[in-house]
């Protein structure tokens, strides 16, 4: 991975799953991760893995939350997202107002 010293990364989803590799990855790569999700028990027991990590809480569905998240700063180098609600099932099962929703 290319080296990161002295970047500020956030990674919104960054509580578990790619989201929190992603995040273990650039802290191993010397960046100022925070990780970002809804869940602020998930995010304090991701945050026991990643020393140093700062994290917040954040629900990327609203707009006008995530409008207010990114306006408070701090400047990000780097924003990796991984959070979203897919639904599971086939795909001409699927609504396209829930395919539409898991991609947004």
């Amino acid at each position: 991975m290319t080296d990161l010293t002295g970047k500020r990364v956030l990674v919104v989803g960054g509580s578990s799953g790619i989201g929190l590799g992603a995040a273990e990855a650039c802290a191993g790569a010397g960046a100022a991760v925070t990780i970002a999700g809804r869940d602020r028990a998930r995010i304090d027991a991701a945050l026991g893995r990643l020393p140093g990590a700062a994290g917040r809480r954040l629900d990327a569905t609203d707009d006008t939350a995530v409008a207010a998240f990114f306006a408070e700063g701090p400047e990000w180098d780097h924003v990796v997202v991984s959070a979203s609600a897919p639904r599971s099932g086939g795909v001409r099962d699927t609504p396209i107002e829930a395919a539409m929703a898991a991609m947004n």
